[in-house]
C-alpha cells in the first residue's frame, strides 16, 4: 500500500476511550487470556467482533474497524 492511498483516522476522543475501556470490560477474560490454543484465538476473534460492533453502535462520532480497536487498545494497556 502506498503512502498516497493510505489515510490517516481521526484521533480517540476522550468519550471514544472511556466508551472503548467500558465495552472491552465485558469482554476482559477472553481478550486479556494468554493461552495461544486456535480455539482461544477464535474466541478472541468473536470477541473483538462484538467489541467494535457495540463501539459502533454506541459511539456518536467515528466509525473504527476492529484493527484501530485492537491497536488503540494495546497501546493503552502499555502506559
Amino acid at each position: 500500500m502506498s503512502l498516497e492511498n493510505k489515510k490517516r483516522a481521526p484521533n480517540f476522543s476522550f468519550k471514544e476511550k472511556c466508551l472503548l475501556v467500558s465495552v472491552i470490560h465485558n469482554f476482559k477474560h477472553i481478550v486479556e487470556n494468554k493461552v495461544t490454543s486456535s480455539t482461544t484465538w477464535r474466541d478472541k476473534d468473536s470477541a473483538w467482533t462484538q467489541i467494535t460492533a457495540g463501539f459502533n453502535y454506541q459511539t456518536t462520532e467515528h466509525a473504527r474497524c476492529k484493527e484501530q480497536l485492537k491497536k488503540y487498545y494495546d497501546n493503552i494497556k502499555k502506559v
